[in-house]
């Protein structure tokens, strides 16, 4: 469709979760063996119900017993467990993942993440910040 653009890909082995998240917080879980194969002329299949001036940035293929990591564009974010979002049907408009408000800025990327994980984060103004995973507290 005019205007939509790949902006992740992952290989799987259909077996897995697969979680998306958009910009304005919301996230969708379920199970990849709902996503249908098509050819390669095809548009696909929806994962998410979009609302007004909300869009894609992310997705997770559930791989570990992890937590998932979200960041905003202002800096903040939360870490969750995995679990918490339960699995619905692809093509849903999600649970809020994150409020995203003016302090918070809108989501800007999703990562599945366990203690051993380091994060690095580099601002506009090339401040390079570098931080254990296991540091950020999990919350729901």
């Amino acid at each position: 469709m005019d205007g939509d653009a790949l902006i992740e890909a992952a290989l799987t082995d259909g077996t897995q979760d697969i979680l998306i998240s958009t910009k304005l917080g919301q996230a969708v879980r379920f199970q990849e063996a709902e996503v249908r194969e098509v050819g390669r002329n095809a548009q696909g299949v929806r994962g998410i119900t979009l609302r007004e001036g909300d869009e894609v940035v992310g997705m997770v293929v559930v791989r570990r017993e992890g937590t998932l990591l979200t960041v905003c564009g202002n800096g903040f974010g939360k870490r969750s467990h995995i679990s918490d979002y339960r699995i619905t049907h692809r093509g849903g408009v999600g649970v809020i993942d994150i409020k995203t408000t003016e302090r918070n800025g809108n989501v800007v990327a999703v990562k599945e993440v366990v203690d051993e994980d380091e994060l690095m984060i580099i601002s506009q103004k090339g401040i390079l910040i570098r931080l254990p995973i296991r540091d950020i507290k999990i919350i729901g």
